[in-house]
């Protein structure tokens, strides 16, 4: 299998992603999903509650 091409504009981008061993993320809104706690998820909900319709997707309430 031979080497992907990248656009010009992307190859030192593509060369620091491969080298790379970390990921750092900075955001001041929210914190991703994955490190979420539960307690800090539902507190999220809370505030901003999911569309009625989508509650169909996760199943019967667990509150």
């Amino acid at each position: 299998m031979g080497r992907a091409r990248y656009p010009a504009f992307f190859r030192d981008a593509a060369r620091l992603e491969r080298e790379a061993v970390g990921l750092h993320v900075y955001a001041t809104q929210a914190v991703r999903g994955l490190l979420q706690t539960e307690e800090y998820a539902r507190a999220m909900l809370r505030l901003r509650p999911l569309p009625a319709d989508s509650k169909a997707l996760f199943g019967a309430s667990r509150d």
